[in-house]
């Protein structure tokens, strides 16, 4: 699917899985450019302009009138928070770790993460009180190619592609394979998560209770 299409199938999931106004929810980008599609965008769903927190590096893509500056992005984020930009922001991956929201019910992402740390870290800005939370990857279809995979593989390029790749892959026992070893994996259908986790949303599909994607 094209940016588009992703960036509207993400404000329709929000829009029917959250609906209190106090729900929170960000889109992340990997590029300045693509940040400022997906804000036009969702301005055009919810007729409010949602920020566009990125750092430096991705600030200096933009054209000047749209540059973040350091006091900018406090405002951003304390915009969103209080519902005056929306129900959502857009951001790159500057957001993805650190940023305590309780309120952030869902982290979505345009395109395929760099890496699984960065899933990792990103994903986990939702759901910070606790309570149920959605975390959805986006593939994109336009032909743009990605660089390769590093040789020091340290931050899990090569594992996030694949289980991007693989559609049947258990989610979980990918992540848990990165960070603690492919001997500590844990699968959702094994015994014991199944009685501590909900599961991944393909074994859930699996299992005939939910979406596989």
């Amino acid at each position: 699917r094209s940016i588009s299409q992703a960036t509207k199938r993400a404000v329709q999931h929000f829009a029917s899985c959250f609906n209190s106004p106090n729900d929170r929810g960000i889109v992340f980008v990997n590029t300045a450019s693509d940040g400022v599609d997906v804000v036009d965008i969702i301005e055009r769903r919810f007729g409010i302009r949602p920020g566009f927190f990125c750092g430096r590096a991705a600030s200096g893509k933009l054209d000047e009138s749209e540059r973040v500056t350091d006091g900018d992005r406090l405002r951003l984020l304390e915009e969103w928070s209080a519902g005056r930009s929306g129900p959502l922001i857009v951001a790159t991956h500057a957001l993805g770790a650190g940023y305590h929201e309780t309120r952030n019910r869902a982290t979505y992402f345009m395109r395929t993460p760099s890496s699984i740390v960065e899933f990792q870290q990103a994903a986990g800005r939702g759901s910070r009180d606790g309570r149920p939370g959605t975390a959805v990857i986006y593939i994109i279809e336009d032909g743009k190619a990605l660089p390769p995979v590093p040789a020091d593989d340290v931050g899990g390029v090569g594992a996030i592609r694949a289980l991007v790749k693989n559609k049947t892959a258990c989610i979980r026992q990918a992540l848990t394979a990165f960070a603690d070893g492919k001997v500590n994996a844990i699968k959702c259908r094994s015994r014991t998560s199944l009685e501590w986790n909900n599961p991944c949303s393909r074994c859930a599909f699996a299992m005939g209770g939910g979406a596989g994607d």
